[in-house]
């Protein structure tokens, strides 16, 4: 048991020091969804980007309503 918490520390130990020096014993590269490869290529975050999707269906929004008045009050009436 106290042979294998030594083994144990020690590779650890080397591991932390592989790290530290950049040796890394496997790389992963993960896919990027379609959404984030947009963002990276723009330069926006997600959250600066939700912001602004909900300021565009916020303005998309009042003009569907300011249409339907107009369209309401002109046309139908």
């Amino acid at each position: 048991m106290v042979d294998e918490l030594e083994q144990f520390q020690q590779d650890l130990l080397e591991s932390v020091c592989q790290m530290k020096a950049g040796k890394a014993a496997r790389l992963r590269q993960v896919p990027l969804s379609m959404a984030a490869e947009a963002r990276a290529k723009v330069g926006v975050s997600q959250s600066a980007l939700r912001l602004e999707t909900f300021r565009v269906l916020r303005f998309c929004l009042k003009l569907s309503t300011v249409g339907n008045l107009w369209f309401t009050h002109h046309i139908l009436a």
